[in-house]
């Protein structure tokens, strides 16, 4: 920790920006040899949820995203996929047997998928999207059921007759 936090302080006493494990640099006055020392010490590693999600998007969501696109039809195969992986629960708390990962790993998985099948990442866009909201008020039970991927959730905001234009004043 002690050698790690040295190299913080030198790379950032040379006017670089550290974010999320990783360099921005403002204006190019590192050294080559600092940044590789500092990289090599504090290098982003790939997050263990997205090794998994890698797996279920190459068996499962890939091989069937063009079916649900021109067939129109609801990705089953991938949500559950993702229920039995443990990625339905990514966001809920480790308490309820969740992941207990942030909005950040939710955006990140959304991001995978949708490279593949769109229709499957707004699914759990909006499944995250209500998770959040039920891990903060809901009841415990559902709340374990959303992290042994057994529900899956969304939020009624633009439905029909749901009056939830949250939007307007």
């Amino acid at each position: 920790y002690r050698n790690l936090y040295s190299r913080v302080h030198v790379i950032k006493s040379r006017r670089c920006i550290i974010l999320y494990g990783c360099i921005f640099q403002l204006v190019d006055i590192c050294d080559t040899r600092e940044r590789q020392i500092f990289m090599s010490t504090v290098a982003p590693t790939t997050p263990y949820y997205l090794e998994t999600l890698e797996q279920v998007i190459k068996d499962v969501i890939a091989p069937n995203a063009s079916e649900v696109d021109r067939n129109g039809t609801f990705p089953q195969a991938g949500i559950d996929a993702l229920g039995k992986a443990g990625l339905l629960g990514l966001i809920s708390a480790k308490e309820v047997g969740g992941l207990g990962e942030g909005h950040r790993a939710a955006t990140l998985a959304v991001e995978q998928i949708g490279k593949y099948c769109s229709s499957t990442a707004m699914i759990l866009c909006m499944h995250y999207s209500a998770t959040a909201v039920i891990e903060a008020y809901g009841p415990k039970e559902v709340r374990e059921a959303i992290a042994a991927g057994k529900h899956l959730s969304t939020l009624a905001f633009s439905e029909y007759g749901s009056r939830s234009q949250f939007w307007a004043p």
